[in-house]
């Protein structure tokens, strides 16, 4: 997530550092949203933040908890110190995974996560893979 957006979400939250989860790859939903699956020898990248107790509750309106959408979960991540650890996370529901795919608007700001990504210097051959998603999903949406 872009860090200016994701302070006026969660005031106070601090970036922690590029971190990777393993075993994992995203992919697109039938509606042209990102989504990380489970893949052997991929790497999903992305960046931790220290997030305040206090604001989890913004955070998950903003990815549509309340909503039903998303819920709230964990993953084990390699964290910027090296050590793995727990981080949140967003997964989509079974119920909007499957609404998602007749749905014509996106969850996913391709802009914004493509400027994040080189914000956050996440690995070229990374960003150029996030590149492609969004322009596979841009196909979806027409």
């Amino acid at each position: 997530m872009d860090e200016a957006a994701l302070k006026r979400i969660a005031p106070g939250t601090e970036p922690f550092g590029p971190s990777r989860l393993p075993g994992h790859a995203l992919g697109l939903t039938a509606a042209g949203d990102i989504e990380p699956a489970p893949r052997a020898g991929e790497t999903v990248w992305g960046m931790l933040w220290l997030v305040p107790a206090e604001h989890l509750a913004h955070l998950d309106d903003a990815h549509g908890v309340n909503a039903g959408r998303r819920v709230r979960d964990t993953v084990r991540i390699i964290s910027p110190a090296g050590p793995p650890t727990q981080a949140i996370c967003y997964l989509r529901t079974d119920g909007a995974k499957s609404a998602g795919a007749a749905a014509s608007s996106h969850d996913t700001d391709w802009p914004l996560l493509l400027a994040a990504a080189k914000q956050q210097r996440l690995p070229d051959d990374y960003r150029r893979g996030l590149a492609r998603l969004a322009a596979d999903a841009a196909k979806i949406s027409r």
